[in-house]
């Protein structure tokens, strides 16, 4: 993903140690300062209130509109990652960053190729003090095991079977990649459906009682 065909990642320099970027956050509807704890019940009507009032945010892409200024303040640190076959890029998550649209010579590149799809591979680094929200999370660990809401992830390493997350400092785990393969074969499909089923019970409107006695 060279500039020249850009479809790649653009980044903002130092955006992770501004003093605005907690403006930031808020302006893309994140918070924190919180453990994010919250019931299914709970987010749905923190989202009917924000619909109501006009304040719902959805994203990092929606702070263009939301709070347009700092959009302004990210692209003039913004610059785009020229990647090629095989690199990797090291970041802190915090650092605001965005996917930027294929140029028109990268179109016509990537078509005589028949390459439909721009593939990249996330992997996070996290602390074992982690811990997951308490409350419902749209984590595979968690759906799979409700007791793993709200727990840290060495804790979840040492209860469950699962190596949902494995040890890669300082030494990594033994027969990680066996272990990985487990995962992968046996329960990772079972829970990103989990997951996938969840999400649409979760926005999906409910029917009132009236409408579906009339059907």
């Amino acid at each position: 993903m060279p500039i020249e065909y850009a479809g790649s990642m653009a980044v903002s320099a130092g955006s992770h140690k501004v003093p605005w970027r907690f403006e930031a956050y808020e302006a893309m509807g994140q918070d924190r300062t919180t453990d994010g704890g919250h019931s299914k019940e709970n987010i749905l009507a923190r989202m009917e209130q924000k619909k109501q009032s006009g304040e719902l945010k959805l994203g990092a892409c929606q702070i263009g509109w939301t709070r347009p200024d700092l959009r302004e303040k990210l692209e003039e640190k913004k610059f785009m990652l020229n990647v090629r076959k095989g690199d990797i890029i090291f970041s802190t998550r915090t650092l605001f960053h965005r996917t930027v649209d294929a140029t028109d010579r990268g179109k016509e590149y990537y078509e005589s190729i028949a390459k439909r799809m721009l593939n990249r591979y996330s992997i996070r680094y996290t602390p074992g003090t982690a811990r997951l929200p308490d409350g419902w999370v749209a984590e595979w660990s968690a759906v799979t095991n409700s007791q793993n809401a709200g727990s840290s992830l060495d804790s979840i390493v040492s209860r469950d079977e699962t190596v949902w997350y494995p040890k890669v400092w300082p030494s990594v785990d033994t027969h990680l990649d066996e272990e990985l393969d487990l995962v992968a074969e046996q329960k990772l499909e079972s829970a990103k459906r989990r997951v996938q089923a969840d999400i649409i019970e979760l926005f999906t409107p409910k029917a009132s009682v009236a409408s579906e006695s009339k059907e």
